[in-house]
This record gives C-alpha cells, sequence and structure tokens, in this order.
C-alpha cells in the first residue's frame, strides 16, 4: 500500500506502508522547468484506477502530476492556490476536480488525461474561497469554504447548486463522504446520494439528501 503526504515545505513524500520506506519526490534544481512543488502542499490524491499516479497541490499555484516511477512531476496545471483538501479525482479517473481559496474562477473540472480544461463552475449567487471539494456520485460534487462561509451540493450535469448551506459560523475547512442508505421511497426529485460530513469551526455537520 502507498500513501502520499505533503510535509511543508519539505519534498512530497510517499510512503510504502508494507515496504516500510519513503520516497522523496521534490523538484529539480532546473530553473526553467516546473517539475515539482517550489511552496507549501496541502493535498495530494491518487488516481482511483492507477495505484502509480497521485496530484498535489498548494501555495505555488499549481497542480502537479505525479508517477511514484519517475523522479520529479511528469506535467502540471497553473492557477490554482490549493490551501486544504481541494482536489479530487472522478471513480472513472476521467475528471480532476480542484477547489481552490482565490475569489475568481474557484471551481474547475479538467480533463485529468489531457489536463484541459473542461468547465468552470459559476459561483451561482454567493462568493466563496474554498478550502475542500470531493465528488460523492457520478454527477456530484461538494465543496466548501469561507468568505462566504458555506458548504454547496453542485450536479455537474448543468453545473448548477442543487443544495446550498451558507451563513455558517466558520468556514468548512474539512468534509468526508459516508455510506449509501437505503430510502423508503425514492424520490424522483432528489438524487440517492451518500450521506456527508463536513467540519464549520468547532461544529461538525451531518447530512442526508432526502
Amino acid at each position: 500500500m502507498l500513501k502520499a503526504a505533503c510535509p511543508a515545505p519539505e519534498p512530497t513524500n510517499c510512503h510504502s506502508v508494507n515496504a516500510r520506506h519513503r520516497v522523496l519526490l521534490p523538484a529539480s534544481d532546473a530553473v526553467n522547468i516546473m517539475d515539482g512543488h517550489t511552496s507549501r502542499v496541502f493535498c495530494a490524491r491518487f488516481h482511483p484506477r492507477n495505484n502509480y499516479e497521485f496530484v498535489s497541490g498548494g501555495w505555488d499555484n499549481t497542480i502537479q502530476f505525479w508517477d511514484i516511477r519517475q523522479q520529479f512531476s511528469v506535467r502540471n496545471l497553473g492557477g490554482v492556490h490549493i490551501c486544504g483538501n481541494g482536489i479530487d479525482i472522478s471513480q472513472s479517473g476521467a475528471e480532476l476536480l480542484t477547489c481552490s481559496w482565490q475569489p475568481e474562477d474557484p471551481i474547475k473540472l479538467w480533463d485529468y488525461g489531457s489536463g484541459k480544461l473542461i468547465s468552470v463552475v459559476k459561483p451561482d449567487i454567493f462568493l466563496s474561497k474554498l478550502y475542500c471539494g470531493l465528488f460523492i456520485a457520478k454527477d456530484f460534487f461538494m465543496c466548501g469554504g469561507t468568505d462566504t462561509n458555506l458548504f454547496r451540493l453542485v450536479d455537474t450535469r448543468n453545473m448548477s447548486s442543487l443544495g446550498i448551506l451558507r451563513g455558517l459560523d466558520k468556514g468548512v475547512y474539512s468534509m468526508d463522504v459516508g455510506p449509501l442508505l437505503r430510502r423508503a421511497r425514492q424520490s424522483f426529485h432528489i438524487p440517492h446520494l451518500p450521506r456527508v460530513a463536513f467540519c464549520a469551526g468547532r461544529k461538525i455537520y451531518e447530512l442526508d439528501f432526502h
């Protein structure tokens, strides 16, 4: 088993739990090549269908694509300021979600294979600088942040919010996806989504969609 760790400001690390060894993944010394992080790293996410590949992001405004068989990152995306767990990859492995702490265009969907931008998700009415984002089903993801303090559920089929919780005491810094619960009656208006939880300040919120 491999786990990615992002100490700051040290090089990106991969730990092999079984073999009990660590692989350092730094940037090279080349001044004209961006092949690793140059500042604090806040998030790493393995590809769900490839144990050798993962992505990472942080304060240097880049998303780095890594292959642990290579010494340095193999490619990167720019213009994404990550300050939390703001990166995720869809279960199909085709789409990359970035939720960044920036006032303009904080939510972007990318094609994982080519690195091309698929869509910039507009913020509806309420702007927010985002700390975190996760896919929760095939056509849905959630995100949260601060300034405005909110949680948002987005439908990727029309790139609009299915639901928003705003006016939270503090910003949303962490979130996770729980089990998919059985319903007594299936609604045609509300998709069958798993239970989710997120943290805002000293409170933990748990949500069911029905």
